[in-house]
């Protein structure tokens, strides 16, 4: 491509207004023109701004540009380096006196507060060491020989998971002149410090010389499902003290675990792992029936994944070969200690009486799958311990209610 092309084809691109007399070149180089002087201006004035005087501040800015330069001083200035006057060693001897000076002001600075910092962070740790707190009230009814323990809730309790929260329940002994004869739990809260339980645990058949020497022992554990249940705090407390008849409250706090408490003897609670029943029978003789109460039962094992069960009784006087003898209480819903209270009819002979056998069993109810077996007891004539003497008191001692308490069973019978 030769001049003559280059030139044809710039006018052609550059046409000027028809009658302006322009050159087609001089509007681009104007342009051009003004372009590099805008640039040139800008350039100095980022220079000018770079420099800085000694009077100015300590520090000077490094730009990129190259051309960056201490005017005063004649030479380039790093970035985050401290700007002297090289002409006189007096003054930059006095400013890196004061350098260090401030340097060392500020390492004491430093220095102070981390130690107000450590101060504050041991007195969180020593708030941090409360486990909590535990109310709960007591009473004592001396006509029924029953002892009621209501757990109220929890608050404050120190957080065991991740989450700063814990998972909390709480594990119920009562002691008996060293034995544990009772041991319960209630359910699991789930996510909280401040867990609110309002659970109510009865103790049947407890008398006053038993409630003299009786301890009971609250135990706050944090539940996990994979590990071992973290231990929270409890408290321990003597009986004798308590008044029948009445309510008393509670609001303690809540301690480390008591190593001697912690192996005594659980042979008492573990003989009844199943729990108790109370049943009452009566034998009318003039109108030859038999009067079967379930008035309620204890310590029943939970079967339920919230640490529960929904107990009910079923009743039968064999041989039933067509369960005409069937009888059912109600189901009481989320309770280890239910009370029922019911009575069954049965008429017969006291001849004939003295050949059959009375099954009750006790049943968790599930409304999803096949109802869970708890535990049975049998009274009858040939039966043995609290069964068969129930059974011939009730025989040869008619029209006189005979209320006894029984150990559940594992036994499962077919007549």
């Amino acid at each position: 491509m030769d001049d003559a092309d280059v030139r044809r084809r710039s006018k052609a691109f550059s046409k000027p207004e028809p009658g302006s007399g322009e050159n087609p070149g001089d509007g681009r180089r104007k342009r051009l023109s003004q372009r590099r002087v805008r640039r040139d201006n800008q350039r100095q004035d980022k220079d000018e701004e770079s420099a800085t005087t000694p009077d100015g501040p300590p520090y000077a800015r490094r730009k990129k540009s190259p051309k960056a330069v201490f005017r005063k001083a004649g030479k380039m200035t790093p970035r985050n380096s401290f700007v002297v006057d090289s002409s006189s060693d007096d003054t930059h001897d006095a400013d890196i006196d004061a350098l260090v000076s401030e340097v060392k002001t500020k390492h004491e600075i430093a220095g102070r507060n981390a130690g107000q910092q450590k101060g504050k962070l041991a007195g969180s740790l020593s708030v941090r060491d409360d486990l909590g707190a535990i109310s709960f009230s007591l009473s004592y009814d001396d006509e029924e020989s029953q002892l009621t323990l209501d757990l109220k809730q929890c608050s404050g309790l120190k957080a065991m998971d991740r989450s700063g929260y814990s998972d909390p329940f709480i594990i119920v002994q009562l002691i008996i002149s060293g034995k544990c004869v009772s041991e319960k739990r209630t359910p699991t809260i789930k996510r909280t410090l401040d867990p609110i339980f309002n659970e109510r645990i009865k103790y049947p058949a407890i008398s006053e010389l038993e409630l003299r020497d009786a301890l009971l022992r609250l135990q706050v554990l944090d539940y996990d499902r994979v590990t071992k249940h973290d231990f929270i705090g409890e408290v321990s407390m003597g009986l004798k003290n308590i008044s029948p008849n009445s309510v008393e409250c509670f609001n303690l706090r809540l301690q480390q675990k008591n190593q001697e408490l912690s192996r005594v003897d659980r042979s008492a609670a573990d003989a009844a792992p199943n729990g108790k029943i109370l049943i009452s029978l009566t034998y009318h003789s003039v109108e030859e029936v038999l009067v079967v109460k379930i008035l309620r039962a204890a310590g029943l094992p939970p079967k339920d994944t919230n640490g529960l069960a929904d107990p009910y009784v079923k009743c039968y006087l064999h041989p039933d070969p067509k369960k005409s003898t069937k009888q059912k209480t109600k189901i009481v819903k989320e309770c280890l200690d239910p009370e029922f209270e019911e009575e069954f009819r049965y008429p017969v002979s006291r001849g004939d009486l003295r050949s059959r056998t009375l099954a009750i069993t006790v049943w968790d109810y599930d409304w999803n799958s096949a109802n869970d077996f708890i535990g049975s007891v049998y009274l009858g004539e040939t039966e043995t311990g609290t069964g068969h003497k129930q059974f011939l008191d009730c025989l040869n001692l008619p029209n006189i209610p005979h209320t006894v308490w029984h150990t559940l069973g594992v036994e499962r019978r077919t007549f």
